[in-house]
Parts: structure tokens; C-alpha cells; sequence
């Protein structure tokens, strides 16, 4: 083994390092596995990060230094799997597809300045925003949850005959 293997770590580990590695490390295969599947959510693509991530974790298995070595593992398998998620979202991407706005019922509302449209639609929010304060009171701040549900009420109240929210 040459001295460039040495320094990208892929030299083969001597013989009570191996043991160790096999004690310590292979014996944190399954949850490796389940960390990366959960991640992953898929099987295949979980298996090829879990080969990876122990292929990692032999490598650098001497500039392990005592301690969880479960800890160490997971966290070798969960840096692999986000490098992996990083690399696969880049080639899914469709510059075709995101080069084109979206409309959505607001966006036309407005742009064909339909008031019953854009009114209807600041209802519909109205009501998506009061289901969501019953489920998750964080969801966003209540300056703004407020000022949204005002403006709502003062319109519907208009429409329906002239009562002030």
C-alpha cells in the first residue's frame, strides 16, 4: 500500500483492528440499516447507503477513538444518506419544469382582477387558517393570523350586507 492509500484511508486494517471493527461496528448493522430506510424511505436505495456508510466506517476506522461506536456509525450512516438525498435531488431536477410560474386560483384572481374570485379565495384561506389554529397554534404568528381573518370578515361582511367584523 502506497502512501496516497494511507492518506485516503483505504488501507486494510490490521488484524486487532478488524477485530475490533467487527465487535464495535458490525454488530450495528441493523440499525444502520433501519436509519437509512427510515431516512430513505426506500429499501434498495437503504441497503446501497448502508454498503456505503460501512464501507466509510471501515476506512476511517482508525481515527475511531473509543467511545459509542453505535453513535459513531449512525452518524456516518445519516451524513451518508443526506449526501446521498443531496446528489439524487440535483439529477431529478427539471429545469423545464420549475422554469414556468405556477397558478395558482389567487394568482388569477388578481391578475384578471376578479374581486369575487380573490374574495372567495381569502375565505377559503379564512377557513383553512381557522382549522389549522385547532390543530397547531404556532403555525403562524397571531399578529398575522389576525389581521388575515379581519380582512376576511370585513369582506365577507360587505358582501353579505354591509355588517362590520
Amino acid at each position: 500500500m502506497n502512501l496516497t492509500d494511507q492518506r485516503k484511508g483505504l488501507g486494510v486494517l490490521n488484524p486487532d483492528d478488524r477485530v475490533r471493527f467487527e465487535q464495535l461496528v458490525l454488530t450495528h448493522l441493523d440499525a444502520a440499516f433501519n436509519l437509512a430506510r427510515c431516512i430513505l424511505r426506500s429499501r434498495t436505495d437503504a441497503e446501497d447507503v448502508t454498503q456505503e456508510a460501512m464501507l466509510r466506517a471501515y476506512r476511517f476506522f482508525g481515527s475511531f477513538h473509543g467511545g459509542d461506536a453505535r453513535a459513531w456509525l449512525l452518524q456516518i450512516v445519516r451524513n451518508t444518506c443526506y449526501t446521498w438525498l443531496e446528489k439524487s435531488l440535483m439529477e431529478e431536477f427539471n429545469e423545464e419544469l420549475h422554469r414556468r410560474p405556477c397558478a395558482t386560483p389567487e394568482s388569477m384572481a388578481i391578475a384578471g382582477n376578479d374581486r369575487e374570485h380573490l374574495t372567495h379565495a381569502l375565505e377559503t384561506l379564512s377557513v383553512a387558517l381557522s382549522a389549522s389554529n385547532r390543530f397547531s397554534p404556532h403555525f403562524m404568528t397571531r399578529g398575522v393570523r389576525s389581521d388575515l381573518l379581519d380582512a376576511t370578515s370585513a369582506s365577507a361582511g360587505a358582501r353579505v350586507g354591509g355588517i362590520d367584523g
